[in-house]
């Protein structure tokens, strides 16, 4: 298992970090939106689809080192 808890990266605009479990709101609320997922051919996600979706995203990371990240925009 890698330790990513540190990796950070910064934008003149953005923090971008992994994919943590505590996204699991904020990831629900795009991904539940069916504006946000028009064009995604599978529409809005469930919650249970989105917490698979979680899961997924911090096992690619621990497991082969890098996968999505977060992009937080910084407040100025």
């Amino acid at each position: 298992m890698k330790d990513i808890s540190k990796l950070r990266i910064e934008t003149k605009r953005l923090y971008l970090r992994p994919v943590e479990a505590d996204d699991f709101q904020d990831l629900c609320r795009l991904d539940r939106d069916p504006e946000v997922r028009s064009f995604f051919p599978e529409g809005a996600l469930t919650v249970e689809q989105v917490q698979r979706e979680l899961t997924r995203f911090i096992q690619e990371w621990q497991t082969i080192g890098f996968g999505m990240f977060v992009a937080i925009e910084k407040k100025f």
